[in-house]
């Protein structure tokens, strides 16, 4: 007897035989398979109202002016997540900066950035994959994927009169990422910038 292809119920032909125990395991696999889906999606909905899908995975304040702060992430799978966001607070920074961030320690103009704003085409190499603003830090969202594949992230801002829309590659892949660097380029992060990642779950 022929049976379908996902949970194997019985699909009879004119020369099969019909039996009850046919009829009674193809309900079996029926009932077991929306229960089963009934479950998953109590259990998705009770996490999304309790919060728990999107989830605090890092978080570091500086106590020293510094012109890079490095965010370990080795501990992080990243695999795991759907996206993972940067965010950034600097209650006591008094002129405006734009930040980069820089993977791994990789500082070269091997960054690939692709506008997002008004369309188009054409990219630019540049020496970080992102970059987030003091006065107006804006967004930083890494895009998530299987460990093999390339670190990729949104980042939108504004700082010093400039604003900024960019998707940003690098050839470091999700597997290998370890550390994280918010660089200002010479000048100076004041004490008590605040850092959190937050990653939504799959």
């Amino acid at each position: 007897m022929k049976q379908t292809q996902n949970y194997q119920l019985n699909q009879w032909e004119m020369t099969d035989r019909i039996r009850m125990e046919d009829f009674n395991g193809d309900n079996s696999k029926l009932d077991a398979a929306l229960n089963s889906q009934a479950e998953a999606l109590a259990a998705e909905t009770a996490a999304r109202a309790g919060g728990d899908l999107y989830v605090k995975l890092l978080e570091v304040t500086t106590n020293a002016a510094a012109t890079q702060v490095d965010l370990d992430v080795s501990g992080i799978d990243f695999t795991a997540y759907q996206s993972v966001e940067l965010h950034a607070e600097f209650p006591d920074q008094n002129w405006s900066l734009k930040l980069g961030i820089q993977v791994n320690d990789v500082t070269d103009n091997v960054y690939t950035l692709y506008p997002i704003s008004g369309g188009g085409s054409g990219y630019s190499l540049s020496n970080h994959l992102a970059a987030i603003g003091t006065h107006f830090p804006g967004m930083v969202r890494f895009l998530c994927g299987p460990a093999e594949r390339n670190v990729t992230c949104l980042s939108i801002g504004a700082a010093e009169g400039n604003y900024w829309g960019n998707m940003g590659v690098v050839g470091c892949k999700w597997g290998e990422l370890a550390k994280l660097s918010v660089n200002t380029g010479g000048s100076s992060i004041d004490a008590g910038a605040h850092f959190w990642l937050t990653g939504l779950k799959k």
